[in-house]
């Protein structure tokens, strides 16, 4: 095992490719025509659903100011859905803006921006990681932002009307999936808590911070809605993973020694059983899917009053038609997903079960003056993922 660690930021390869990626999307055809398209023309019925996760101040002005002056209109889950099932219109120009998550700079940020320009915006909460009390800590322009926002900063957004809270499933979960060991959680970690990939039953508490998963075996990992089963690490293994780390206290990573050190647990455990755990039963994945589903949208319509959670984002866009089976028979009207090849964008008599997505700086490709050009975008996306700023 040569990794030791979850890799600690986002390397030029990785950049590369996502830049790539996006790029293969343009040429199969997965965008809105209003991003192809020379000329300003109407959306033609279309409707874009914007994906956005940390909030940039300037970009997210810039973005709504270029809607109010462009005469948009910002539309809710619910009227998005009456749009679809044919039940009304759709507006001239309806735009949805999501954002993933409910990071912190949703309350810092995004909440006060839409009220000073009278929009609306929907936000995928994530239940099983918010904190009772006290408000996220404002995100300063050089942090990642990796907090969520807690119930009482919700609660005070809810009560003003401009966001339309739904469900990003309960943890968000990255779940393993193959028994190929990759690296431990560390210190250099740097991703959210609810992106660190935990086998099912091994979710901190929302209080906790990652130094509760310090020494945690990181396996090759999938989102838990793509329907594969989750690989389920033996328990006594785990827990002696974290008690090696948790005995030497933050000493224990300075050592230069300590992948060796964590490697002889392994080798121990390997030694003392057949295999480092089994893998789900099929049942198990749909239980463990139709839990997620149900207790996420319990839980933000116990804690929020005026909410109805009846549509669902998928965690890194991914799902499955497991997940949609399921999503429909726990109450859900609505699936977000990101792109997908042959689907350009939304209107009246798709399925909203199969809603597509794109990511935000795409907004200023929509009809309009100040548009800006395609060349443009992409190099500020470059600009971006170099600076190592929040991505989305």
């Amino acid at each position: 095992m040569h990794q030791a660690a979850i890799a600690s930021g986002r390397g030029g390869r990785q950049i590369f490719a996502e830049v790539i990626d996006e790029l293969r999307h343009h040429v199969l055809g997965s965008y809105p025509r209003f991003v192809h398209a020379r000329t300003a023309n109407e959306t033609q019925g279309e409707i874009p659903v914007f994906v956005y996760h940390s909030i940039d101040p300037e970009e997210f002005e810039a973005h709504l100011l270029y809607l109010s002056e462009n005469g948009y209109q910002t539309i809710d889950c619910d009227t998005y859905l009456e749009i679809l099932k044919g039940r009304r219109p759709a507006p001239a120009r309806a735009v949805m803006l999501t954002i993933d998550d409910g990071r912190a700079s949703v309350y810092s940020t995004a909440f006060p921006l839409l009220q000073a320009y009278n929009m609306q915006a929907v936000v995928f909460l994530i239940p099983g990681y918010i904190r009772d009390r006290g408000s996220a800590q404002a995100v300063a322009a050089d942090r990642q932002d990796l907090d969520l926002m807690t119930w009482s900063d919700i609660a005070e957004i809810a009560r003003a009307g401009c966001v339309d809270f739904q469900s990003h499933t309960h943890f968000h979960h990255r779940v393993p999936v193959s028994d190929k060991l990759l690296g431990f959680v560390t210190p250099d970690t740097a991703t959210a808590l609810f992106d660190v990939p935990v086998a099912p039953g091994h979710e901190p508490n929302p209080t906790a911070s990652k130094t509760a998963l310090l020494g945690y075996p990181i396996f090759e990992a999938a989102s838990r809605m793509s329907g594969k089963p989750a690989f389920l690490p033996n328990e006594s293994f785990v827990q002696n993973l974290l008690t090696t780390v948790r005995m030497a206290g933050p000493a224990f990573f300075q050592d230069s020694e300590w992948p060796q050190k964590l490697e002889a647990v392994v080798e121990k455990w390997r030694q003392k059983l057949p295999a480092l755990g089994r893998f789900e039963t099929s049942a198990e994945t749909e239980a463990a899917i139709e839990n997620s589903l149900r207790v996420s949208k319990a839980e933000i319509e116990s804690r929020i009053p005026q909410a109805s959670v009846r549509h669902l984002c998928f965690p890194y866009t991914i799902g499955s038609q497991l997940a949609v089976d399921i999503a429909k028979r726990t109450g859900y009207e609505s699936c977000f997903w990101g792109l997908r090849q042959g689907q350009r964008c939304n209107r009246s008599g798709d399925d909203p079960m199969f809603s597509v997505r794109l990511k935000g700086d795409f907004l200023m490709r929509l009809p309009g003056t100040r548009r800006m050009s395609r060349s443009q975008i992409f190099l500020s996306k470059v600009k971006r993922r170099l600076s190592g700023a929040p991505v989305y």
